[in-house]
């Protein structure tokens, strides 16, 4: 964990100067729809969290990039998912390589791509056994002129997971047996592939909006041969839906300001009912303080003068 912060703060820390002109530090208020509504639930069971991502990237000349990623975050709430009270905890790590690949003639699409590994540094990928996943994706978009600019994109993505075990593992286990053979039963996921649909358009030079819609599949490692006892057909497979709608307002290079709403959930509710694809009780509010490190650096000119 510790290696993996120092290696984002050595990155960030580089994005002073050029050519990491797009290197960036996101601060993030985050709450969820039904923490405004106690009559959401028959329990109330607000989320509220604060998070700081650090987001290195260099340019590569010619179109290409690399780029990181990693957070740590705080819930303000009481947690679901972990029993530590009052816990600041680590994301994943993801380091990446990408760019455009190649523009369609006269049609003028853009077809890019991107190579990513993400390495297991947060608790809940270690609670599953996570080593490393590698995270390929394609992308092909279009811009055109309508104000200051409208965007539209389709993404492929698919990511291959690297487990130590087929199932998550308890932090103890519950008898006296190795704890690496205490597991959940919950299976890990083997492979994904996801599907998106985008839609960004700048409504003048300094505020733009944004749009997104994704499918997600998850293959699950096979599950344990019953023989004959089986309860309920088994699936190996589990569909995810994603979406998410913003507003950024950049008033300064040095500074942008981003609200919105995203969701990413199950399609499926645990009574088997399809749940609301956009609105549900996984739809979170979130406020953003997005800040360019290398723009508050003078310029050549400043320097000069």
């Amino acid at each position: 964990m510790h290696r993996a912060l120092a290696l984002s703060f050595i990155l960030v820390t580089t994005a002073m100067a050029s050519p990491f002109g797009q290197s960036r530090v996101v601060y993030r208020n985050q709450v969820s729809v039904v923490s405004l509504d106690r009559a959401a639930d028959l329990t109330y069971d607000p989320f509220y969290l604060m998070s700081v991502g650090l987001q290195p990237r260099a340019s590569l000349g010619a179109g290409f990039y690399a780029r990181g990623g990693v957070s740590v975050a705080r819930e303000l709430t009481e947690s679901n998912w972990t029993t530590d009270a009052d816990e600041t905890y680590l994301s994943d790590t993801t380091l990446a390589a990408g760019g455009k690949l190649w523009t369609v003639p006269v049609a003028e699409i853009d077809l890019s791509g991107e190579l990513g590994v993400r390495f297991a540094t947060s608790k809940a990928s270690l609670a599953r056994t996570l080593q490393a996943a590698l995270e390929p994706n394609l992308r092909v978009s279009r811009r055109f002129g309508v104000l200051s600019g409208l965007t539209i994109g389709y993404g492929f993505a698919f990511g291959v997971d690297f487990h130590e075990a087929t199932t998550a593992e308890r932090s103890e286990p519950t008898i006296f047996v190795e704890a690496r053979t205490a597991n959940t039963g919950v299976r890990n996921t083997k492979w994904r592939m996801s599907h998106t649909g985008d839609v960004a358009l700048a409504l003048l030079e300094p505020l733009s909006v944004s749009f997104s819609v994704g499918l997600h599949t998850h293959q699950l490692y096979p599950a344990m041969d019953l023989g004959e006892y089986e309860p309920a057909p088994d699936r190996e497979q589990r569909e995810y839906l994603s979406a998410s709608a913003g507003l950024t307002y950049a008033p300064w290079r040095a500074l942008s300001i981003g609200v919105g709403a995203s969701t990413f959930h199950d399609q499926l509710g645990s009574d088997g009912t399809r749940r609301e694809p956009l609105f549900n009780r996984f739809t979170s509010l979130y406020f953003d303080l997005r800040f360019t490190p290398e723009a508050l650096l003078p310029t050549d000119s400043e320097n000069q003068g």
